[in-house]
Parts: structure tokens; C-alpha cells; sequence
């Protein structure tokens, strides 16, 4: 299991994070490393309007990303391990082979998002919307999925996942221990 630092708590986004990250990955992801040692807290992104932004491979790992509109962004190969995504839209978004394990996705909204590869293990998903997601070799391992809705029954499942539950809703039981392709 990851470990995630906290969250700072406060209900709105730094203008200077959302600006520096907006601007350019690649600085921003230089940014981080240069202080991630000194770091108490992950960047506060909290309702930042991210939407339909370019953010392949950022390093967003700790990022309070609680209430953010990151509706139809390219986070393609982004690092949100242990980030904080309550209630963040993420409807849209292309979210091919990111690493979003140990994040905390409770009241997400991922409806027609690309999860092709991305790792969720040990992800807080209750109450995520993953309503017509695409799933292609997807890492569901030590999830809860009580609480999700639109899974597995309105996923798109285009090839095997892994999926090793915690606990799960009645409607997929049954998947415990199987890949989601052997749910259709």
C-alpha cells in the first residue's frame, strides 16, 4: 500500500499550481521533483477547471483534485497515485495506462472515460460513476466496489481486466477473482 500524504483541506485551488500545470507538464512535473522531499502536502488542485487539458504523463501524485472539472482531459500516462478525487469530474477523460492506485475516487464521475490499462488497485471508488467506461486491461486489485454505479453492467469491456475485489456489490459478486471479460 502507497503512502499518501494528506490533503491541506482548503476549498479552493492554488492559482499558481493550476497556472504552472496548465502552462507546461513537463516544468510542472520538473516543479514537483525538485520539491517533493520538502512536501507536506500534494499541490492543491481543489475545483480547478481542467477540462479538456493536456496533461499526459504529469506527475499529480498527492494532488488535491477534489470538485476539479478534468471533464474530457488527456491524462494519458499521468501519475495520480494517492490523489485526492472526491467528487471530480472525470467524465471523458482519456485516462490510458495512468496510475491512479491507492487515489481516492469517492463520488467521481468517470462516465465514458478511457481506463484502457490504468491501474486502480487498492483506488476508494464508492460512489463512482464508471457508466460506460472502457475497460481493456484494466487493474481493478483490492477495490471496494460497493457503492459504484454503472459496473460492471454498462462497462465497456474490450479485453480481460484484472479484478480482485475487497468487497463488492450484489450485482458483482460473481466477479471475484475473475478478469471483467469473463463477466459478459
Amino acid at each position: 500500500m502507497a503512502h499518501c500524504k494528506q490533503s491541506r483541506g482548503t476549498a479552493v485551488a492554488d492559482p499558481e499550481d493550476v497556472s504552472r500545470l496548465k502552462k507546461n507538464v513537463d516544468e510542472w512535473n520538473a516543479w514537483r521533483r525538485s520539491r517533493w522531499m520538502m512536501e507536506r502536502f500534494g499541490p492543491d488542485l481543489q475545483g480547478a477547471d481542467l477540462s479538456g487539458a493536456d496533461l499526459r504523463l504529469a506527475n499529480l501524485e498527492d494532488a488535491d483534485l477534489s470538485g476539479a472539472d478534468l471533464s474530457s482531459a488527456s491524462l494519458r500516462g499521468a501519475f495520480l497515485e494517492c490523489a485526492y478525487l472526491f467528487n471530480a469530474n472525470l467524465s471523458g477523460a482519456d485516462l490510458f495506462r495512468a496510475n491512479l492506485s491507492s487515489a481516492r475516487l469517492r463520488g467521481a464521475r468517470l462516465r465514458n472515460a478511457d481506463l484502457t490499462s490504468t491501474n486502480l488497485s487498492s483506488a476508494r471508488l464508492n460512489g463512482a460513476d464508471l457508466s460506460s467506461v472502457r475497460l481493456f486491461g484494466t487493474v481493478f486489485a483490492d477495490v471496494d466496489l460497493s457503492g459504484v454505479t454503472g459496473y460492471p453492467q454498462r462497462a465497456e469491456h474490450h479485453r480481460p481486466s484484472n479484478l480482485r475485489t475487497v468487497r463488492s456489490t450484489a450485482a458483482s459478486v460473481s466477479s471475484r477473482g475473475r478478469t471483467a471479460g469473463q463477466l459478459d
